[in-house]
């Protein structure tokens, strides 16, 4: 049995491929792919890799033995979750996929772009609710071993015996608009035409906030006793609002001069992981926008949090504040 596991990493499309996965899983099964649903919470499999993270084995030999059960005559299985990410005791996965032929698959983002990213979905997610700036999020997230993508995926490759492991670069995937295509195409080696509706592929997941929208949203996150439907109130208000802009730059926390130093820093991990496990030139653009610089601090106006407050609440139509960065 062939069995492609889909690590990630976060903030790369995996919840879109997820997504159309299980909404299409019997027209993959018609080609011979296995997804499992049903016994899963999520789109995709984020228990079982929770499981094998925390040593839960009892959990992990049920959900291994149902997607085994409910496999059919499917050629191969797979597997989505970025939680694969963060495995570190390999040896309940190297005794499980001993007999079976493995493909390990990760989509990368430049350092810059995955930690702005991630530190936006962070700051929105109602069961996280990050309040604090980009840096502590950096730091308490690790994101120092994190941006090591060669360490991630040689711990697959040395851990899981005879495992292919496979790097693909989200960026030029996702700015050619053919990551869902290529995805299809290059690792479940099947024509996405015949598994999803056209319709489907310009649906968007996990769409970020403006960063000067963000850092309202993390404020509001030290509030007491916010409900998911007020939550979402505010971060519809917050995505309706007009904030300024600066023409010919990107508001972003990083500064473009930051961001460099911080893919150069990797610069050594990023040319091993192209020698090792890419098929292409290079992972990534070399190319950094111009940054509008937002502050977690300065950019904060107490009068614009207090008409977001009461536009939430009901209490209160936006006015024109006239702020300006």
């Amino acid at each position: 049995m062939k069995i492609i596991i889909h690590i990630g990493t976060h903030k790369t499309g995996s919840t879109l491929i997820q997504k159309l996965c299980a909404q299409n899983h019997e027209r993959l099964k018609d080609h011979g792919i296995h997804y499992p649903v049903g016994f899963f919470s999520q789109a995709g499999q984020h228990e079982l890799a929770w499981a094998v993270k925390n040593n839960n084995h009892e959990l992990a030999d049920k959900l291994i033995n149902d997607i085994l059960h409910t496999c059919g005559s499917s050629h191969t299985i797979f597997l989505s979750s970025e939680e694969f990410e963060f495995i570190n005791d390999f040896r309940y996965l190297r005794e499980k996929l001993q007999d079976h032929s493995v493909e390990v698959v990760a989509f990368l983002r430049r350092q810059d772009k995955y930690l702005e990213s991630e530190y936006n979905q962070h700051v929105k997610m109602f069961d996280v609710k990050f309040s604090d700036d980009i840096f502590k999020f950096f730091m308490y997230h690790n994101f120092e071993q994190r941006f090591n993508y060669h360490r991630l995926l040689h711990r697959w490759k040395e851990n899981i015996p005879g495992s292919e492991v496979r790097a693909f670069s989200y960026d030029k995937a996702a700015k050619s608009g053919v990551l869902v295509q290529s995805f299809f195409r290059d690792i479940l080696k099947v024509d996405h035409t015949k598994i999803i509706d056209e319709a489907d592929l310009n649906k968007k997941s996990n769409v970020s906030i403006n960063p000067l929208g963000l850092i309202y949203l993390a404020r509001f996150n030290k509030e007491k006793n916010i409900d998911p439907q007020t939550y979402q109130r505010f971060i519809k208000n917050i995505s309706e609002y007009d904030f300024p802009s600066v023409p010919g730059k990107k508001n972003a926390f990083l500064s473009t001069d930051f961001s460099r130093r911080i893919v150069s820093r990797y610069a050594m991990s990023n040319r091993q992981t192209v020698i090792k496990f890419c098929d292409m030139a290079g992972l990534f653009d070399e190319h950094f926008d111009d940054a509008n610089v937002i502050d977690y601090y300065h950019d904060f106006h107490d009068d614009l949090y207090k008409h977001f407050l009461d536009k939430t609440f009901n209490k209160t139509d936006f006015p024109d504040l006239g702020l300006s960065k």
